[in-house]
């Protein structure tokens, strides 16, 4: 869990991609680079309070893991997809691909 902060507001952790990939959910804080966002809109795991305080932390997580346990395959389903999506070489590749071209073309 990460605690409020400008760097972590641009984060990228590194494992993030690596548990989508393998199918496990992220346990993560808000204001997370773009996967806190990420994590909420497709249901890749809690997303809590920013630490310290916790605030209701425990009981996001505890209702999340309630629901995880009973649609277990459905969220790996989630995380692999969110992967592919949005996470491989050639997804991130092209995004930066275009991005050049956006520069270039505003030039």
């Amino acid at each position: 869990m990460r605690q409020d902060s400008v760097v972590n507001k641009v984060a990228s952790p590194v494992k993030f991609g690596e548990y989508m990939a393998a199918g496990l959910p992220v346990g993560i804080t808000r204001g997370v680079g773009d996967y806190s966002g990420a994590v909420h809109t497709f249901g890749l795991g809690p997303v809590v309070p920013i630490c310290p305080p916790y605030g209701n932390g425990d009981e996001i997580l505890k209702n999340w893991l309630e629901g995880y346990l009973k649609a277990r395959d459905a969220t790996r389903r989630r995380c692999h997809k969110y992967a592919e999506q949005n996470l491989s070489w050639d997804i991130g590749t092209q995004r930066l691909i275009n991005a050049y071209e956006r520069l270039c073309d505003s030039r």
